[in-house]
């Protein structure tokens, strides 16, 4: 599922399966943080995703290595 940049998006009757705690929730998510909502999933997910999705095969490379380098920094 994507960002929600709107509250009133979440009006919306596609969105009427989630629970109302996710649902009050999921437009305030930070910068990298999904929520998961699919079949097999009991329930959903909530995921980090720490890079962009463009970035694939060597493209961004030093944008990855930058972010790597930071997250061993915070170990």
């Amino acid at each position: 599922m994507a960002r929600l940049d709107r509250p009133r998006e979440l009006a919306d009757d596609a969105y009427d399966h989630l629970p109302q705690h996710l649902r009050s929730h999921i437009h305030r998510l930070p910068p990298g943080q999904r929520l998961l909502d699919m079949w097999p999933l009991a329930q959903p997910l909530l995921v980090e995703v720490p890079f962009p999705s463009w970035l694939i095969a060597d493209e961004g490379l030093l944008l990855v290595e930058a972010w790597r380098a930071r997250q061993r920094e915070g170990e």
